[in-house]
């Protein structure tokens, strides 16, 4: 169960469907595309879907509330959300969002952190619907968005776009995590094993081999050019790629990591108690790493 609509930032999926991987390792998998009505968590956690794709922070919130979820692999080593502004308004850093207008979807946690951390008490907040308009028509208003995915749009519309990372902020959860429920890992680890080995070696096709991937992707979301895709792949490279990816493999994750998230949602009041990292997350169903491609 994807977090959304089909695009690069699923790539790897794609890839290991199209080259056969899943089937190859005695896989049977349907990749369904999620939507802004669509919760990945719910869906996997009722048993409708067995694996799914969530940001670290919301499984650290669903599992605050009772989900069993576990992580199994971050796509995104750094994720690369981010808060897009018009170059002629730098803001010049976070603290320079008050007085802004800006499009967030609501309940999102890092910007709760943002809130409190950066005193953000002077910010007119609209419901981000993934429109834009509104703030290509206001060159002081800052939205929501991907450095890999809607800085593209951008920029096909003749606006130059700045942005903040949000991981610059030092609030830095993986982005596209897959997950699964402690039953499956206990009912069917072989499964899970297989299904996120050829997750992996998809990932790694894809870095090899773009072009046949993007046509893939085209095929299952039309609305995508090609252009978006080689964009959007080529910019979240290094996102998924760096960082302990580069000596562990693609899809590693650290408890450190995961503490620090967790240390900071709790220091906001979202979460009612720290997590154990060992509940939260494992790396045991990754593939050692060099052995993915």
């Amino acid at each position: 169960m994807l977090n959304w609509f089909a695009k690069h930032e699923h790539g790897g999926l794609y890839a290991a469907e199209k080259r056969g991987y899943y089937r190859d390792a005695g896989l049977r998998v349907t990749i369904e595309q999620g939507g802004p009505l669509i919760s990945s968590i719910q869906l996997v956690a009722s048993g409708r879907a067995e694996f799914g794709i969530a940001q670290a922070d919301q499984l650290l919130l669903a599992r605050d509330q009772g989900l069993p979820l576990v992580a199994l692999a971050a796509t995104f080593q750094t994720s690369p959300q981010a808060l897009l502004f018009h170059k002629e308004a730098d803001p010049a850093g976070f603290s320079g969002l008050n007085g802004r207008t800006v499009y967030i979807q609501q309940e999102q946690p890092y910007w709760a952190f943002l809130k409190k951390t950066y005193g953000l008490r002077d910010v007119r907040e609209i419901a981000y619907t993934g429109q834009l308009a509104g703030f290509v028509h206001d060159r002081r208003a800052v939205s929501q968005g991907f450095v890999s995915g809607e800085s593209f749009e951008l920029k096909a519309r003749g606006i130059e776009a700045g942005a903040l990372l949000v991981a610059d902020s030092g609030y830095r959860p993986y982005g596209g995590v897959l997950f699964t429920t402690e039953r499956m890992l206990k009912g069917r680890p072989e499964t899970v094993r297989a299904f996120i080995g050829s997750t992996v070696k998809g990932w790694d096709c894809y870095r090899a081999h773009p072009k046949e991937t993007n046509a893939y992707l085209q095929e299952r979301s039309p609305k995508l050019s090609a252009a978006e895709l080689e964009f959007g792949e080529a910019v979240q490279r290094d996102y998924i790629f760096g960082g302990d990816a580069a000596m562990n493999g693609m899809g590693w994750m650290k408890a450190e990591r995961w503490l620090e998230l967790g240390g900071q949602l709790h220091g906001i009041g979202l979460l009612s108690e720290l997590p154990e990292a060992a509940d939260v997350f494992t790396t045991a169903y990754l593939p050692a790493a060099g052995t993915g491609s």
